[in-house]
């Protein structure tokens, strides 16, 4: 959902790098909202973002509740408002994206 909403992945990993480098990312969990690229996301998307980023599995969003969720639940009529914020528009997709398709 992160890469969809953003053209990016939530652990940024270049192949100048070592793999431990994303391993250690990963582990960290710790995932950032650029706003060059979040500023027009809806605080639900990266709120269900995070829950489905969670580390621990006991504690991650299951399934039911990700569909369930404000995001899906508050996003899918804006009701006129324009001033909504829904989706990121993100022009650009990493190539680390399109090489995994």
């Amino acid at each position: 959902m992160f890469a969809m909403l953003s053209g990016k992945m939530p652990f940024h990993y270049s192949d100048r790098e070592n793999i431990n480098i994303l391993f250690k990312r990963i582990r960290a969990n710790h995932v950032s909202f650029h706003a060059s690229v979040f500023s027009n996301c809806a605080d639900e998307a990266k709120d269900l973002i995070l829950r489905m980023l969670e580390k621990s599995h006991l504690e991650r969003i299951s399934i039911h509740d990700a569909l369930n969720h404000k995001f899906f639940t508050s996003n899918q009529s804006n009701g006129g408002d324009d001033n909504k914020k829904t989706f990121v528009r993100s022009k650009t997709i990493d190539s680390e994206i399109i090489s995994n398709l």
